[in-house]
Formats: structure tokens, sequence, C-alpha cells
């Protein structure tokens, strides 16, 4: 037997993950820090639009913080955060909370805040994107949430498909993946409730929500709190290129988030 190459056929996994990294293979990587949730979205790549949804208290902030942080340390690519509901100071809180008790540093992390809470209130998003523009290495935007955004007014349906337009524009012109935090319906406001196989854009149809990549659901699942009694269990139901949905478990504890 021809044993001539063999240490060409076998090499390190640093050697592996750095070829990763030289051909630029990372960049398009995100990362949630949840294993199955990593292993669906591997084959996204950058000029995605990937909508996140939840109903209210359910953690989604907290959710897309993590993968804001998990993507930009792992990546090396900046990650700009833009929270239209909290401030700076709040979202530098959740950080700190999140990382409390774990050996990571914000120090060497590219993790961003849009810092400019008081005035883009009231600025069109496209003013925002200008700024993003002259970030150099941005991997990833997260926009915390679409309802709050300035854009967002009556009639819901053409406000909503204007804004996914432009995210999803925004995503292909910068190359990078946009996350896009969508605070669910709720039978009160639309008179619908979710099904267990609905999307963000079966529930709310002719918005414009079917031209984003991939979206993911969570929602609250009391009945097992007994069983993760130091963790919040949450429903993920995530949906890529229109396959078929894809379900797990995961938890929330000190603001981090883990597969149960």
């Amino acid at each position: 037997m021809n044993r001539n190459n063999v240490s060409d056929r076998i090499v390190s996994i640093k050697d592996a993950v750095d070829k990763l990294y030289i051909k630029g293979q990372m960049d398009n990587y995100i990362v949630t820090g949840i294993d199955s949730l990593d292993r669906i979205l591997g084959d996204m790549k950058k000029g995605s639009l990937i909508l996140l949804g939840a109903r209210p208290q359910t953690g989604m902030t907290q959710f897309s913080l993590n993968i804001a942080y998990n993507t930009a340390k792992v990546t090396g690519k900046k990650t700009l955060f833009i929270p239209y509901e909290h401030s700076k100071e709040q979202i530098a809180a959740r950080t700190i909370w999140m990382l409390s008790g774990i050996s990571d540093t914000l120090s060497d992390v590219p993790l961003l805040i849009y810092d400019d809470h008081d005035s883009y209130i009231g600025r069109p998003f496209e003013r925002i994107i200008e700024d993003a523009e002259e970030i150099e290495n941005l991997g990833m935007i997260v926009v915390d949430f679409i309802q709050l955004m300035p854009d967002y007014c009556l009639p819901l349906q053409e406000s909503f498909e204007k804004i996914i337009c432009l995210l999803k524009e925004t995503a292909e012109k910068l190359n990078v993946t946009v996350i896009l935090n969508y605070l669910l319906p709720s039978i009160n406001d639309y008179g619908i409730v979710g099904g267990r196989d609905d999307t963000i854009s079966d529930m709310v149809s002719g918005c414009g929500f079917d031209k984003a990549d991939a979206e993911i659901i969570l929602s609250k699942v009391s009945e097992y709190q007994d069983k993760y009694d130091d963790k919040i269990p949450l429903k993920c139901r995530i949906r890529v290129h229109k396959r078929e949905p894809y379900r797990f478990m995961i938890g929330c504890k000190d603001g981090r988030f883990y597969e149960l």
C-alpha cells in the first residue's frame, strides 16, 4: 500500500480552521452558539436576510445579541447591532450579563452598537445604512426590531414590504448577513395564532417576509420548566430557503443560550 502521501490526507483541526480563515470561508459563518442551529445555517452566504421572530418577553433581543457576539468573536468580522428599543447602555449591560461567569472578554470582539439613540429614533433606515457603509470589515447587521423602525407606519403591508426589500438590498449591497427581529403578532393584534408549522410569512402574508432567506421562531414552553429548572426552555423552529422546518429545544441561563 502506498503511504507516501499520508501526511497530505491527515491534517490537524487547527490547520483546517486556519485554511478556512485564509480562504475567507469563515466570513460566511453565522455563529449562534447553538450547535443544531449552526449546522442548519452553515450554508448561508453573505447577502442573506434572516428573520428572527418571537412574542414579547421571549428573549428575542438577548438571543440576537448572542448571535451578534458569537459571530463577531468567531469570524473576526465586525457586527453592527442596531437597537431601536434599548439604549447603548442597556445593550452593554445585557452583554456584561451574558459574559458573567465565563472567561470571554470584550477586548478583541468587534461587536458594535449603533450609538445615536436620541436622534435615530426618527431617522430613516437609509441614513443608518449610509453610516454602515463606512464600516470596514463589516460582516453582520442586527436590527432590533422592525416594529420600532421609523420606516414602520400604516398601511402595515406596504410598510413591512418596503423595509424587507430595503434590508435585503442592504445585505446584498454590503455583502453582509442581516438579521431582522420581528415581534410576532398575537390573536389580539391580527386575529390569528401561528400553527405548529407556520412561518412568519404564513402568519403575516403579503408583507414581503417571503423574501427572507431564513426564518427563526422562538416560543416559550412552560410545560417543560420543571425539567430544566436552571434554564428557561424555548422551542426553536427554523426554515432555510423555504425547506421543511427544523425544530429543537434551547434554553436560556444568565443571558446565554444553550441547546437542550
